[in-house]
């Protein structure tokens, strides 16, 4: 083809038809600059393409990954929730003054007990980050991703570790002198269990040393009241708030998805 054209050339320049030759030299030129940006728009569709299905596998990828999120900060948060009841039993009997009943040790054990962790698995937040946020096309869900693995995820870990902090620090100076022994459970009998694996059914106990000092005990109490204070303000209003948030990500990325898929 090319061949051709310079053949073509090079009979004008000898028939001396210069204009001719002029005009047929703008018109290739036209004709390469067509042809340039032809490519340049088809290989822009293609970049384009490949952005979107890139974006498709991310958005899939979140939507997974954030379920298995939520699902798992549930099962936390039931576990978390039964240390509140046990704390609140325990202010309760203490100072309406109840006798003792063998069913306290687990709720004692609960009070010693560290919240489960809640926290969002952050390889797909990594992976996306290192090739670039702008795969996420959708500005407004975009800036709810970074939210939710920046700030919301960063503040549930401090609280939790403020509250691992003040039990293991209870550990160490209050349950010491209190109780037998702190973190005894049925850990080995739930081991060999092999059709329960589910840690929920851990029995957790801690056995006073006499449970009616324990009512005159201000230091104790004190502990319980402003550990049930901290559980509230350090991890409750910071898992609620972690959870809505969830839930509300997850259909925003599904809606997402819906758009993505009918296009």
């Amino acid at each position: 083809m090319i061949k051709f054209f310079r053949k073509i050339r090079q009979n004008m320049i000898k028939e001396n038809k210069v204009t001719k030759y002029f005009l047929y030299a703008i018109g290739e030129i036209i004709l390469v600059v067509i042809g340039i940006l032809l490519a340049l728009q088809i290989n822009t569709a293609n970049e384009q393409h490949k952005l979107k299905r890139q974006e498709l596998i991310y958005l899939h990828n979140f939507d997974k990954s954030l379920k298995k999120d939520l699902e798992e900060i549930k099962v936390s948060m039931t576990h978390n929730s039964k240390i509140k009841k046990s704390l609140i039993l325990l202010i309760d009997h203490l100072e309406q003054d109840l006798p003792y009943q063998d069913s306290l040790k687990y709720h004692f054990g609960l009070s010693g007990a560290s919240l489960f962790g809640m926290g969002l698995n952050e390889s797909i937040f990594e992976s996306i980050k290192y090739n670039g946020l702008n795969v996420i096309s959708n500005e407004d869900l975009s800036q709810k991703l970074i939210a939710i693995y920046g700030a919301r995820n960063s503040a549930m870990q401090t609280h939790l570790s403020l509250y691992y902090n003040i039990i293991e620090n209870a550990g160490f100076n209050i349950f010491n002198t209190r109780f037998e022994s702190s973190w005894q459970s049925n850990y080995e009998q739930w081991k060999m269990a092999q059709n329960d694996q589910n840690i929920l059914n851990v029995k957790i106990e801690m056995v006073p040393l006499d449970y009616n000092l324990l009512k005159e005990d201000q230091e104790y109490m004190y502990f319980l009241k402003s550990l049930l204070n901290r559980f509230n303000w350090i991890y409750e209003i910071q898992a609620d708030g972690l959870k809505s948030e969830l839930e509300s990500l997850i259909k925003d990325i599904e809606n997402e998805l819906v758009l993505h898929e009918a296009k």
